[in-house]
């Protein structure tokens, strides 16, 4: 497990570093307005990938082993086909400057990313983890060299969209043809069928996505109030501390498909135990390092418009930390088909923020700023943790102790690397 932990986490890497690559390609082509605009537009097309998941999404790891895998693909690309023709409804009837000029092609990007992802968490869910790390490295590097063209003619916010259409698109041709090889000889699976199970789908899709959306809505809130110039500099921040998760997602991916297919709820518990200590113990030096980078380390990369940076990211970091955390010990309730759990830990994150937002309101009268704004998606995201902590050690009857960071974790940890050199 530790050599798909690694493979998974150096994917990851490959992936940020990419990603990274791409956020100082518009943020020195577009300036703090235009890396904005491009950040909302995203935001907008996530937030349709978040309805379309509500037909399976996550949950699909946990469906996966257990019926043929296009008798389950069928249904959801119909839902997601229904809600991406949904954005386009939407679209008509409200000033979204540039994808309401392109409507047809914002509904086909919008299908395209959306059941890809579908088509990866059913990859996840064979536990064809290599798979999925590679269209991971693709897209990433696919949306930066095509972007890195674009860019040196005309810049403008269109390009960043050009260049989600060709990554997505190439994305989503690999994942289905991967698809296609593990659906062969699939064994004595059942076939998925709408009537009957229709509602299996429907309700873990449901109950785990909408944790995801509330999570969705605890991360992306302030996309959506802050003004252009404002969120390129904070969506930096966060594209920066998010780059962090990328060591707890591996843990988790892995985690959650080895859940996924076991029968014994206390393997599972030790196992996210392990694996919670283990995420935290990397986490940590990472979180520590960023938080000592100086801001003009910050200017040079991205440009002079983006000041404060460094400000925004340090308020978040604490945040980062914990809900790395939460994301080992969030995927055992998701492994083990409790998804509702998931959802009040997230929730109570989502009062924190709503109680945050009001109060700066009832304080200054006007919406929080970058600083304000990190600060609160901090706060968020530890009310998020320390719940997920008790249902947690309230589900498994485990003592809080077994959650502490430990020497002999360090001591397993260089044991697991000398066999996997050996």
């Amino acid at each position: 497990m530790l050599r798909l932990i690694a493979l998974t986490f150096l994917s990851r890497f490959g992936t940020a570093a990419l990603n990274f690559f791409t956020i100082v390609l518009l943020s020195r082509a577009l300036g703090p307005a235009g890396k904005g605009e491009a950040s909302r537009m995203l935001v907008v097309i996530a937030g349709v990938q978040m309805l379309c998941d509500f037909a399976g999404g996550a949950a699909l790891v946990y469906l996966s082993p257990r019926f043929k895998l296009f008798s389950l693909w069928k249904p959801i690309a119909v839902w997601t086909f229904l809600c991406s023709l949904g954005l386009g409804v939407w679209l008509s009837f409200v000033d979204e400057p540039l994808l309401s000029t392109y409507i047809p092609a914002t509904v086909m990007l919008c299908f395209i990313n959306a059941l890809n992802s579908q088509q990866m968490h059913l990859l996840n869910g064979r536990e064809k983890f290599r798979h999925t790390a590679a269209l991971m490295l693709l897209h990433a590097f696919l949306t930066a060299s095509v972007l890195g063209v674009l860019l040196q003619f005309e810049p403008e916010v269109m390009d960043y969209f050009i260049a989600l259409f060709v990554s997505w698109g190439a994305s989503f041709l690999a994942s289905l043809w991967f698809l296609r090889q593990t659906a062969t000889g699939e064994g004595e699976r059942s076939v998925f069928r709408l009537r009957r199970d229709g509602r299996l789908l429907f309700a873990s899709g449901s109950i785990n996505q909408a944790g995801h959306l509330l999570q969705f809505l605890n991360q992306r809130l302030f996309f959506l109030l802050l003004p252009a110039f404002a969120l390129g500099i904070y969506s930096n921040a966060v594209a920066l501390a998010e780059s962090i998760w990328m060591i707890a997602s591996s843990i988790a991916m892995i985690q959650y498909g080895k859940i996924a297919n076991m029968h014994n709820k206390a393997e599972a518990a030790q196992l996210t135990v392990r694996l919670f200590r283990l995420a935290l113990w990397v986490s940590f030096p990472a979180v520590v390092v960023v938080a000592l980078l100086p801001e003009g380390l910050y200017l040079f990369i991205f440009g002079d418009g983006f000041r404060h940076v460094d400000q925004s990211l340090r308020l978040l970091l604490p945040g980062v930390l914990t809900l790395s955390g939460y994301l080992v010990l969030g995927h055992y309730f998701s492994g083990t088909g409790q998804f509702l759990k998931n959802n009040l830990s997230i929730a109570l994150g989502v009062a924190a923020a709503a109680a945050g937002f009001a109060l700066m309101m009832l304080l200054r009268g006007t919406p929080p700023g970058p600083l304000s704004a990190a600060l609160i998606t901090s706060l968020a995201n530890s009310a998020t943790f320390f719940s997920v902590i008790w249902l947690f050690l309230r589900d498994t009857r485990l003592p809080p102790s077994v959650l502490l960071p430990r020497r002999s974790d360090l001591q397993e940890l260089r044991t697991l690397l000398n066999l996997k050199k050996a």
